[in-house]
């Protein structure tokens, strides 16, 4: 029951935080006989997640709403640090003072809490169209969290999935001036790989004032991580149980932070 209880705090959030298509107004949205009994709401984060909802927040006043709408009793801030909030949220629950949390969590948290049983299943919730519905960024990381079977991730409106996806930035007046082609139509070939990038990194690279010194190059910023992944490696992984295994060691994740270092150096 306290996990099925999570989850309906969880809806409860989202309704919150959403559009003003979800207004607290009984002729806009009819959210049921949802009562809390005067309960406390307690916002379990890293930042101040409800600072939006304080006075001059751009949604001011909506916590009065939930509270008189939901017989909440209070909605508070539990704020931990961006390293401990996961292990702040896993004591909470195992104490069994998580019935009315919300958790709002880094990513370093997820196997942590999922191992525990601290998550709950919205595959045992939502049918299958809902997931084959979703975009295909969402599809994919459902793909690589899934839990015992089970998946624990969904998406509402426009996912934030895509604030945490990998790209290229690319400066596309360089490639004009240096006569570097179009790398639009580069990866529209399926020539956007790593031997063409290194070619044209190799001839974007060079002395523009003729000093003798090379004062344009044709890489900046490379993060590891983007290297691992675009070559199929991964930091961790699922095995054949199921289990959570360390995966920076293996071939593919190797190979990537090689030709990094070769870029770099």
């Amino acid at each position: 029951m306290r996990k099925f209880s999570y989850v309906l705090v969880v809806l409860l959030a989202l309704f919150v935080s959403a559009a003003p298509m979800f207004a607290y107004v009984s002729d806009r949205h009819d959210f049921g006989e949802i009562d809390f009994k005067g309960a406390t709401v307690n916002y379990v984060a890293h930042f101040n997640a409800l600072a939006r909802f304080e006075e001059g927040g751009e949604f001011a006043g909506r916590l009065e709403e939930a509270k008189a709408l939901f017989n909440i009793g209070d909605i508070v801030l539990v704020q931990g640090s961006w390293d401990g909030v996961g292990e702040l949220a896993l004591n909470r629950y195992l104490a069994g003072d998580s019935q009315y949390d919300i958790w709002r969590l880094p990513h370093n948290a997820f196997f942590q809490l999922a191992s525990r049983g601290a998550m709950y299943p919205v595959s045992d919730i939502l049918p299958a169209e809902y997931f084959e519905q979703l975009s295909d960024i969402t599809k994919l990381k459902n793909e690589r969290l899934p839990y015992d079977g089970k998946l624990l991730h969904f998406s509402v409106g426009a996912p934030d999935d895509w604030g945490h996806a990998p790209f290229v930035v690319v400066n596309l007046d360089l490639f004009e001036r240096e006569n570097l082609g179009n790398p639009y139509e580069l990866y529209e070939a399926g020539n956007w790989d790593w031997d063409h990038v290194e070619a044209i990194a190799r001839k974007a690279t060079r002395d523009t004032t003729g000093d003798g010194v090379i004062d344009q190059w044709g890489f900046a910023f490379i993060d590891p991580y983007f290297l691992i992944f675009s070559n199929g490696g991964t930091i961790t992984r699922l095995d054949d149980d199921g289990k959570v295994v360390f995966s920076l060691g293996e071939p593919a994740a190797l190979e990537g932070l090689r030709k990094r270092n070769e870029w770099v150096n």
